[in-house]
């Protein structure tokens, strides 16, 4: 309320006032629901599982059958790269890694390997780079708690580099032979990995110009900030691509805390089970934050936190009951 003062109360600054506080009515609800007891919790995990499958599915569809899901009229159309039912395809990607940290506990350890492969492929179909490079580090936390064994995530690594290495031009060739396939705009992308900093794609130099614009803001009201929405109210028709510089430029330095100290609280003294999925979902959705600023807004984000918070919550009950018996 405090950081709503000074905004200039336009039609926009209350929509996302209102967004704001739905958003929180929205995570509420859901622990609420989450929260009785591990069964809801186990259920809700099986049925996070088949979305993954019906997400994999809808993507490969998609690259095989582009415009299936979003047609070339619509303005949501992004040629080239499948989002699935998500149409958003940084969304899809996002949710595809989510899903995979929510889910590979319960499968088997000799079927973990076969799932991360399948969702990255999935992922790969995206072209999204901020799923691209955040499967890689999930990957490797998931080594670091014993979700995979060392020689797994190892072996998968080794099979993702030998498939690029020869899938790449197959891919290439086929996108290009494509009707109405961006294909600018895919080679463009690929291109980012092999050098991230000169690269001059339109959508990196659009993240560069709004970071550059969030971060003046800041520097101008460091301690109090530009109040509520102040990043959509601007010249620019986005807004920040980062919740980072999107907290800091409405709320001044505080904001930098808002998206780790969120996390913290969901993943506080989690145990056992909760203790191996908390890790990779910290570590995912704080680097997330850096490619989207509605990381605590968007509702699929939303309800894993609250399926973290709430398998946090269980857990410590069960720890308790442990001590005390």
């Amino acid at each position: 309320m405090i950081w709503f003062v000074p905004s200039d109360l336009s039609d926009i600054i209350f929509g996302v006032f209102r967004e704001r506080i739905l958003s929180i009515l929205f995570f509420l609800l859901f622990l609420f629901i989450l929260s009785g007891n591990e069964r809801v919790q186990f259920w809700t995990r099986i049925a996070l599982l088949f979305s993954v499958f019906i997400a994999v599915v809808s993507n490969l569809y998609e690259f095989l059958c582009p415009f299936s899901f979003v047609p070339l009229f619509s303005e949501y159309a992004n040629p080239g790269r499948s989002a699935g039912f998500y149409i958003n395809a940084n969304m899809s990607g996002s949710a595809l890694i989510l899903g995979m940290i929510f889910t590979i506990g319960l499968l088997p350890q000799k079927y973990r390997i076969s799932f991360v492969l399948l969702v990255l492929l999935a992922i790969l179909v995206t072209v999204s780079r901020a799923a691209l490079l955040g499967w890689p580090i999930v990957v490797f936390v998931f080594m670091r708690v014993h979700l995979l064994r060392r020689s797994q995530a190892f072996f998968a690594m080794i099979i993702v580099g030998l498939s690029l290495l020869f899938l790449l031009p197959w891919y290439l060739e086929y996108i290009q032979s494509g009707n109405n396939i961006n294909v600018e705009n895919i080679t463009q992308r690929i291109d980012w990995f092999s050098n991230p900093f000169s690269s001059k794609d339109d959508s990196s130099n659009e993240r560069h110009y709004v970071a550059k614009l969030s971060w003046e803001m800041f520097t101008n009201s460091p301690l109090w900030g530009n109040g509520i929405g102040s990043t959509e109210v601007w010249s620019h028709e986005v807004s920040t691509h980062n919740t980072y510089l999107r907290f800091m430029a409405d709320f001044g330095v505080i904001g930098a805390f808002i998206l780790p100290l969120f996390l913290l609280a969901v993943v506080w003294k989690a145990r056992g089970e909760a203790r191996q999925t908390a890790f990779p979902f910290a570590i995912f959705v704080l680097f997330f934050g850096f490619f989207s600023h509605n990381v605590v807004e968007d509702y699929v984000t939303l309800v894993a936190f609250a399926l973290m918070a709430a398998m946090t919550y269980r857990s410590r009950l069960s720890d308790d009951k442990i001590i005390s018996n």
